[in-house]
């Protein structure tokens, strides 16, 4: 009987201990019906296998009629599975004995897999033996085999759906819900979710909606960080409390990922199956299915072979069943882009808006959250730290919602003082971590004067001019004035101010800000059709990004708007919006704030018979005749883009020169952090910057400015620049009326400086000797 066909995959000893059990052997009639009597027989047959594979096994001591019914088709069946998920060729006695030792009870851990691969490298396969298929899929369906057989057989107990006694949540829900799903109301019933605050009236809407006779399936739609899922935790707490409608008593909420239905499904069917699976268990067991960000499933599981096959598709028919309801939740955008595309889902839902919460509401919550924390070992946080924290979320997270923003405050200041064993969080620290982690620039207000001062000297403004930026400066920082969601300051930068636009961005990035690259330029001159708003807003259709992008990274900054007049009028209308709401919206429905940047508009147009600055206007004064200034504005920007402007600066050519004297003499020590790298020490003489002004030629713009340096400066290093042979050099600029040289200093010089600096130190020598010696006196 060893030519039997159901033995053409085993091995020779395999076949011959099998074949004595073949239904047809009639030395053999009756064959062991239970899997503890088949390891038995095998053991009886050749004991070495067993003992090697279960060496702490004593199969004289196994109950035969208490173990699992197997008949000779299920023992071929069994080892077969243990084979492919060992990924061997042959079936082997040691599969055999694997298969009925698992169903008998015994874990397989590593070591016995170890043990049982050489068992069965030692048996040979025979002439007749054939090798197992290849063809069957990885590891992970093999295993699957191996469930599917153990589910067969009744023994897998992770599958279990035996339907839970009604209104019992100290038990989670199991079989197939569990393994995809998470029981809300059994974590609810343990004390592990928050509670839900101020959120009575939404939850009275969900309770109702799911009380209907049809489409009783709700969606929350609110944005990202306003509390869904609070929500649906908190309908979890409202069924174990029993303080729902009679028709909701003892139900269950399992909470469903639609990531969990396609993983591991790359065969066709395979997430219809799991659907229809959860589906069918959720009526049994009573449960409602919670499914968060409901657009997911519209599209998921498609293939290019199946596209029909989605798991909203798939979703469809119970959707509408008596029975099953389904909890969604998703931000509207996304709804509208996904969800509503697809009627046919769509229609199966009920849309429930779901606002952000207040700033009350967000403290009330961080008190709750407080004292569970505390209650668990954790840092304290004191009333007057939360309601600062509300406060500061209010005020500079303008581009997200509570209470999320509140929370993430909350936690990480938590989570700094017990990162440093701290019991109790103050304000201090507190202020301390949520600056360093929305990156907010320390000490601004108390920056605005020397801020202003720096701008007076340099010849950006005048003094009417700073001290109307400076108002509005530290009004804005301080959080009085009106518009809180508007920039900090928007200015117009007027004909040859404009000029000064880099000059001046990066004064304020430095001073007020202290970093010089908080600067973001944009050109709008080439924005001259109305479609160009788009190079705004971005556009999710051909993966366009908003030229705003960087202010997304980097909120604290000052943005420079080049050409603002000469872009199109929707483009103009929509920088007004922006500036007047404070944010930018994308086409996505993604917004970047505004709020903390300081906006410079600078219009380069030549103007003539402007007076001085206008400066910083009250909003609220009675509107009476413009100014000339406000006239200039109105006419270049438009009159809506105009009324967002606040402070108007005018400069004149006088300006000009001293912002280019400025600019360079902020450009040599970066000059000289780069010849460093060639090995060149070099010094610039007080009087270069003087020289290089008065040799200047052309237009005072920073294009004619770094002309003169390319012209003047930079190519006399050239003869200077060591090579790779030479030593390194130390130079000194020096100037003169015809013009700038350069002067190699020996060691000799250097150390006769170094020795008059000593001198001059200890007051044995005045500088005016000091200077002349050093040969400044030219």
């Amino acid at each position: 009987m060893t030519n039997n066909p159901k033995l053409e995959n085993y091995t020779g000893d395999a076949r011959r201990w099998l074949a004595t059990f073949c239904e047809a052997d009639e030395a053999r009639p009756t064959a062991p019906s239970t899997a503890a009597g088949w390891l038995r027989e095998l053991a009886a047959a050749d004991d070495s296998v067993v003992q090697r594979v279960w060496p702490e096994l004593e199969v004289g001591e196994l109950d035969v009629d208490g173990s699992p019914a197997l008949n000779w088709d299920g023992l071929l069946g069994a080892a077969r599975v243990q084979a492919k998920v060992c990924e061997r060729r042959f079936i082997t006695l040691a599969d055999v004995a694997l298969a009925l030792g698992e169903l008998c009870g015994q874990e397989i851990t590593p070591q016995v897999l170890a043990v049982a691969a050489r068992v069965a490298a030692a048996e040979k396969p025979s002439y007749r033996s054939r090798p197992l298929s290849t063809s069957g899929g990885e590891r992970a369906e093999r295993r699957s085999m191996m469930r599917d057989f153990r589910r067969h057989m009744g023994l897998d107990d992770d599958d279990d759906d035996t339907p839970l006694v009604k209104g019992d949540y100290t038990q989670a829900v199991g079989g197939v819900l569990g393994q995809f799903g998470t029981d809300l109301t059994h974590e609810a019933h343990a004390g592990r979710l928050p509670r839900c605050v101020g959120r009575e009236t939404e939850l009275e809407t969900i309770m109702e909606t799911l009380c209907r006779q049809t489409k009783s399936n709700p969606v929350l739609l609110g944005p990202a960080g306003s509390g869904k899922t609070a929500l649906a935790e908190a309908v979890a707490q409202r069924l174990v409390e029993g303080n729902v409608p009679e028709k909701l008593r003892g139900k269950r909420l399992v909470s469903i990922s639609a990531a969990n239905f396609i993983a591991g499904a790359g065969i066709i069917g395979t997430m219809e199956k799991r659907v229809a699976r959860v589906i069918e268990q959720a009526i049994a067991q009573d449960a409602i299915v919670f499914i968060d960000e409901l657009h997911m499933v519209t599209g998921a599981g498609a293939t290019r072979g199946n596209e029909a096959g989605t798991l909203g598709n798939a979703l469809k028919p119970a959707l509408s069943r008596p029975g099953f309801a389904c909890i969604g939740a998703t931000t509207p955008a996304e709804y509208k882009r996904y969800v509503a595309t697809d009627t046919a889902f769509e229609r199966r839902f009920q849309p429930i808006t779901i606002d952000h919460l207040s700033a009350a509401a967000s403290l009330e919550i961080l008190a709750q959250r407080d004292e569970a924390a505390r209650a668990q070992g954790s840092p304290a946080c004191p009333p007057e730290v939360q309601a600062w924290l509300v406060e500061y979320a209010d005020r500079f997270m303008l581009n997200r919602h509570f209470p999320d923003k509140a929370i993430d405050l909350y936690e990480q200041c938590v989570a700094y003082a017990l990162n440093r064993g701290l019991d109790v969080v103050d304000l201090a620290s507190a202020q301390l971590v949520t600056e360093r982690l929305l990156g907010v620039p320390p000490g601004m207000i108390e920056r605005v004067p020397e801020t202003m001062e720096a701008a007076s000297k340099a010849g950006l403004l005048d003094h009417e001019e700073a001290e109307d930026l400076g108002t509005r400066l530290s009004l804005s920082l301080s959080g009085l004035h009106a518009g809180a969601a508007r920039p900090n300051a928007v200015l117009a930068l007027l004909g040859e101010a404009a000029r000064t636009a880099p000059v001046f961005a990066e004064l304020l990035a430095t001073h007020l800000l202290g970093a010089p690259d908080r600067v973001i330029t944009v050109d709008f001159s080439g924005m001259v059709h109305a479609a160009s708003v788009y190079e705004l807003t971005g556009s999710r259709s051909n993966g366009q990004r908003s030229v705003l992008q960087a202010v997304e990274q980097m909120p604290w900054s000052v943005l420079v708007l080049h050409g603002v007049e000469s872009a199109a009028q929707p483009v103009r209308d929509a920088v007004a919006r922006m500036l007047g709401d404070g944010y930018l919206e994308l086409d996505g429905g993604r917004k970047i704030c505004l709020a903390h940047t300081i906006v410079l508009l600078a219009v380069d147009t030549p103007l003539k018979q402007v007076s001085s600055g206008m400066g910083f206007r009250d909003r609220s004064a009675p509107a009476g005749k413009p100014s000339n200034g406000d006239e200039v504005v109105a006419a270049l920007l438009g009159e809506t883009l105009a009324t967002e402007v606040d402070v108007i600066v005018q400069g004149s050519a006088v300006v000009d020169f001293l912002v280019g004297c400025q600019w360079i003499s902020d450009q040599l020590p970066k000059l000289a952090e780069q010849l460093a790298k060639l090995r060149l020490t070099v010094r610039f003489h007080p009087d270069v910057v003087n020289c290089l002004a008065l040799l200047h030629e052309g237009e005072f713009t920073l294009r004619d400015w770094r002309r003169t340096l390319d012209r003047l400066l930079l190519p006399q290093f050239l003869e200077h620049v060591p090579a790779a042979h030479e030593p390194a050099r130390t130079l000194e600029v020096r100037a003169q009326q015809t013009g700038l040289y350069i002067v190699e200093l020996s060691e000799q010089e250097l150390e006769l400086e170094q020795l008059l600096d000593e001198l001059a130190e200890v007051g044995a020598l005045p500088d005016a000797d000091v200077v002349d010696l050093k040969g400044g006196g030219q």
